[in-house]
C-alpha cells in the first residue's frame, strides 16, 4: 500500500513540473546525452542540466537510474 501512496505523491507532483520539464523528463528516459537533448530541444546543455536538477529535486530523486526506476514501477 505504501508503494501506491509513493507513486501517486509522483504522479501529483509530476503534474507540477513545467512544459519544458516534462520534455526533458521524457528524453531523460531515453539514452541520449545532455548534449543530445540540448540538440533536440534547441535549448543549451546548461539548460538541461537545470530541468534535470529541477526535476530531480520535485521528484525527491538522485539521477536518470531512480528517474527511470520510478517511471517503470
Amino acid at each position: 500500500a505504501s508503494d501506491v501512496y509513493k507513486r501517486q505523491d509522483y504522479i501529483k507532483v509530476a503534474d507540477e513540473l513545467t512544459k519544458t520539464e516534462l520534455k526533458v523528463c521524457k528524453l531523460l528516459c531515453t539514452s541520449l546525452t545532455y548534449i543530445e537533448i540540448s540538440e533536440r530541444l534547441f535549448i543549451s546543455i546548461n539548460t538541461v542540466r537545470f530541468h534535470a536538477k529541477n526535476i530531480y529535486y520535485k521528484l525527491d530523486i538522485r539521477g536518470r537510474s531512480e528517474l527511470l526506476n520510478l517511471l517503470l514501477s
